[in-house]
């Protein structure tokens, strides 16, 4: 997280407090996972989660959640098992949407500025409209 703290995006740990946060304001979850080795991490960071216009997009509509796959292995199994079965490929970096109750809805591994930025209002459009049908979630004690 440390070398996160100066990013426009307003990242927040894997606490107990930050998911009830997203429970609370009812926001979607962006759960981003990565590690320092990776490549393509980095070029996510730099090209994506450094940006102002990214920034304000996961700010308004999602509860941002940075996790090192190193430090919590236990989210990173749980969520590349998820990532896999959402897409049929998984890796890093993967960047997922969840419910406030944690299942995945939506996810990716890289992903370049603008379509990101498309994705992140897509989904959040669809969760805003989860009622109305059209979504589905991984429920994920049934995948691992």
């Amino acid at each position: 997280m440390r070398e996160h703290a100066h990013d426009p995006v307003d990242w927040q740990p894997w606490t107990p407090e930050t998911l009830a946060r997203a429970i609370a304001e009812d926001k979607p979850i962006f759960l981003s996972i990565g590690y320092s080795a990776c490549h393509f991490c980095h070029v996510m960071h730099d090209e994506v989660f450094s940006k102002d216009d990214v920034a304000e997009m996961l700010n308004a509509h999602y509860v941002s959640i940075k996790v090192d796959r190193e430090e919590r292995p236990d989210i990173d199994a749980t969520y590349i098992a998820a990532l896999e079965h959402l897409s049929g490929s998984a890796g890093w970096p993967a960047s997922l949407f969840l419910t406030p109750t944690l299942d995945p809805f939506f996810g990716a591994t890289y992903v370049q500025h603008d379509r990101f930025l498309e994705l992140g209002a897509q989904a959040a459009d669809l969760y805003e409209k989860r009622d109305a049908g059209d979504f589905s979630v991984v429920d994920i004690k049934k995948i691992l």
